[in-house]
């Protein structure tokens, strides 16, 4: 959107703005407010807290399905190729589950 030959989509886009600079400087702008906010939930995730009283946490995984670990794109045909399997429940491996408690 920020490519002055694209003025026509940021102007739909961006109806309310009158002039070409400034939708420019919105468009060059958002991606920056994005990773920022991004990176403050991040940052927020990372913070240790403990539950609330009263509350119990557990962690049920498993370790009997076969679970991607390492992928790989095959850009002839633009799909992802499974290129190494682990232990681990289809979505998550047992190895990310150990470390997650601390083991």
């Amino acid at each position: 959107m920020a490519d002055p030959d694209q003025d026509s989509v940021s102007q739909e886009l961006l109806p309310d703005i009158p002039d070409r600079e400034s939708r420019e400087c919105i468009t060059l702008n958002y991606p920056r407010k994005c990773l920022f906010r991004a990176k403050q939930l991040h940052q927020a995730l990372d913070i240790p807290a403990a539950p609330s009283p009263g509350v119990i946490i557990n962690l049920y995984a498993g370790e009997a399905i076969e679970t991607p670990t390492v992928m790989s794109i095959d850009i002839q045909v633009s799909k992802l190729i499974v290129v190494r399997n682990s232990t681990g429940a289809g979505v998550i491996t047992a190895t990310t589950t150990q470390h997650a408690i601390g083991g």
